[in-house]
């Protein structure tokens, strides 16, 4: 895609003016490099498909990545359990409850997420992301250990666990 002409871009707008369906909407947002241009397609997404959970979870990045990020939590807590979205949105509730200063809430956030889903690579990563930053590093090593279980080609995880048995 030419920076200049952002043709992928171009072609997202118009897919949403000619079929303005969720995944049409969502990949504009996605594309999209304003703010302006971000909160036009998730007006639009909250228009048409108001109780939605991608439309909710889209609409929670927005705001999760304002200076209201609390804003987000609200609609996280509307996406439904079962739904394709739920355990994205924990991780978002994570990352803006983790930003908020409250890392033992975002913990406690992912802890509960994974009773109900069960270890997967990126809620182990940002679990041990938390846990490190909640001030528990022995745990954050065990995450690590059962992520590279799951994950055994993920270098990051890999040298940081290296980085622990050298010191």
């Amino acid at each position: 895609d030419d920076p200049a002409e952002r043709r992928a871009l171009q072609f997202a707008t118009r897919a949403v003016e000619l079929a303005p369906s969720l995944e049409n909407i969502s990949l504009a947002a996605d594309l999209a490099e304003q703010r302006g241009d971000r909160m036009r397609f998730a007006g639009k997404a909250e228009a048409l498909f108001p109780n939605d959970p991608k439309s909710l979870l889209l609409r929670a990045r927005l705001r999760a990545s304002s200076p209201a990020q609390e804003d987000a939590l609200a609609l996280i807590d509307r996406i439904p359990e079962g739904s394709e979205s739920w355990m994205t949105a924990q991780m978002l509730r994570a990352s803006v409850l983790q930003d908020l200063g409250l890392p033992r809430a975002a913990l406690h956030g992912l802890e509960q997420a994974r009773t109900h889903t069960g270890d997967t690579p990126q809620l182990l990563r940002r679990l041990a992301e938390i846990l490190a930053a909640a001030g528990a590093p022995d745990a954050s090593i065990d995450a690590r250990k059962r992520l590279l279980a799951l994950r055994f080609d993920d270098l990051g995880t890999q040298r940081l666990l290296i980085s622990d048995a050298q010191q």
